[in-house]
């Protein structure tokens, strides 16, 4: 999804659930919520994966937004909320509040 409206940033979500060998290795802290890639014109292609639990050591096993919490973008005016997380996928609520409005001198011509 767009990151905001008006710029050429994006998120993409991901849900994982333990079903294989590598996923078995990972914490519980991976499977309860929406991992939150995040790309714009400077990453090329590539995205960086946001952490939602910076108090812990950072890594991508507890990276999650967990299921019940809500994300608001400071940046723009996105929000996000994860409502629930199982094994068939992931439900979640995306909402473009209004623009911030940036003070500025008015412009006259006579």
């Amino acid at each position: 999804m767009r990151r905001g409206t008006g710029n050429g940033a994006w998120l993409w979500l991901e849900s994982r659930q333990p079903s294989n060998i590598y996923s078995s290795t990972l914490g519980s802290g991976a499977f309860g919520g929406a991992l939150i890639h995040y790309e714009d014109s400077f990453t090329s292609g590539d995205s960086h994966l946001l952490d939602f639990n910076p108090a812990t050591s950072g890594n991508f096993a507890d990276a999650t937004l967990q299921a019940g919490r809500t994300w608001s973008d400071p940046y723009s005016n996105l929000s996000l909320t994860v409502n629930s997380v199982s094994s068939s996928g992931m439900t979640v609520t995306v909402n473009y509040g209004a623009k911030t409005c940036i003070a500025s001198e008015p412009l006259v011509t006579v």
